[in-house]
């Protein structure tokens, strides 16, 4: 329901008022459970990390290296989170918007541990012959920070980014990045 009021209205016109008005419910109701909108707002932030985190978690579980499944597998992860990134872009701009140091706090520690998760899946590809990288943790990061900055930018530019084009982009890059031989 927030999220909804938030696609809808935007960050700066979600208020207390609309979420009590939508959930009908008293407004000291609201208060029960977050302090003010900042901290509804981290709360969904939260919810959307620790759900991205999930997703990327699965993945890397389901096809591992060097099985067949494993390329592919990095296409359907790129994909997964880029769909789920700018499905959520309203509440990007609401937190890039509205941040305080928690929400940003929240996000260095969730891409952290993205980042870690990738790190661990392409050395172990590494390891088994099916990827080749000189530094797994370091290609890692410049990956995901790619994508990620990309996004980002078209979120604060108000602009909406092309899932398919950037999904296509991210996959060739990967590919040609670990030389897979999954590269197109």
């Amino acid at each position: 329901m927030t999220r909804g009021l938030l696609l809808a209205d935007g960050p700066t016109e979600l208020t207390v008022e609309k979420v009590t008005a939508a959930a009908q419910v008293a407004k000291g109701t609201f208060y029960l459970y977050f302090d003010s909108k900042d901290h509804l707002l981290a709360r969904l932030w939260a919810d959307y990390l620790e759900t991205f985190l999930a997703t990327v978690r699965e993945q890397l579980t389901t096809a591992t290296p060097p099985g067949p499944g494993w390329p592919a597998a990095i296409d359907v992860l790129i994909e997964q989170m880029i769909r789920y990134d700018i499905a959520n872009a309203a509440l990007h701009r609401a937190v890039f918007s509205q941040a305080s140091g928690d929400g940003l706090r929240q996000l260095r520690l969730a891409d952290s541990k993205v980042i870690t998760l990738l790190a661990d899946a392409i050395a172990a590809a590494v390891e088994a012959g099916a990827a080749s990288v000189a530094d797994p943790p370091t290609t890692a990061g410049l990956l995901y920070y790619a994508v990620d900055g990309l996004l980002n930018a078209a979120y604060l530019g108000e602009t909406e980014p092309d899932a398919d084009v950037i999904i296509a982009a991210a996959q060739e890059m990967a590919h040609r990045t670990l030389r897979t031989n999954g590269h197109r």
